[in-house]
């Protein structure tokens, strides 16, 4: 199984078409089984930067796309639109749902295929910045891990890290990073897909 993962692609100021564009290429020429956006699909939340990464994700097709909001995808600065209606852009343009699942097909090496669950860490009300997941969507993960087809591939999507990966500036974790943490193994996570710092790193093994 093929899967295409990016994050922090933030339409918007400095943001350069260029290279979404040949973003674009690259899946098309990978042909992966899934793509995963894994947050900050924006740098401000702004109506014209949903449409850029709106437009982005259509052309991302036929392939199947899961997406989860980051930090810079709910308003920073307007700070009445953050209290009160803080994912109506995000909602209007890109998924009405904030924690999703994707199941995809089955191929050689992976017969059972795949179920991603990405999960909301935006917080916009509460931890902006380095993000945070409820009780609820804990157990909304549990329930959809706990659905996923026999054999299936199960991939975790969150848009803050979970570790401080230790290989450059510190990045602090999730706000309560330890509650997901301790329950990969329950749910069987086999991939964490996350973004936020703005550095490429790979951990194998335990956590």
């Amino acid at each position: 199984m093929i899967i295409f993962h990016a994050s922090d692609v933030h339409f918007g100021r400095p943001h350069l078409s260029k290279l979404s564009e040949a973003l674009v290429r690259f899946v098309h020429d990978l042909a992966p089984d899934a793509a995963v956006i894994s947050g900050d699909l924006t740098q401000r939340a702004k109506a014209g930067e949903y449409r850029a990464a709106r437009a982005f994700l259509d052309a991302l097709a036929p392939h199947p796309v899961i997406t989860t909001p980051g930090n810079h995808d709910v308003p920073l600065y307007r700070f009445r639109e953050r209290m009160l209606v803080p994912y109506r852009n995000y909602r209007s343009a890109i998924e009405r749902d904030l924690d999703t699942l994707l199941d995809v097909g089955g191929g050689p090496g992976t017969p059972g295929g795949a179920r991603f669950v990405a999960l909301d860490s935006s917080s916009p009300r509460r931890a902006i910045v380095n993000g945070r997941v409820s009780a609820r969507q804990l157990d909304f993960a549990d329930e959809s891990f706990a659905g996923a087809p026999a054999g299936a591939l199960r991939v975790l999507v969150v848009h803050h890290n979970l570790i401080d990966p230790g290989d450059g500036p510190r990045a602090p974790p999730l706000r309560g990073a330890r509650r997901i943490l301790d329950r990969l193994p329950r749910w069987g996570v086999d991939l964490v897909l996350s973004g936020h710092i703005h550095r490429a790193y790979l951990g194998v093994g335990g956590v």
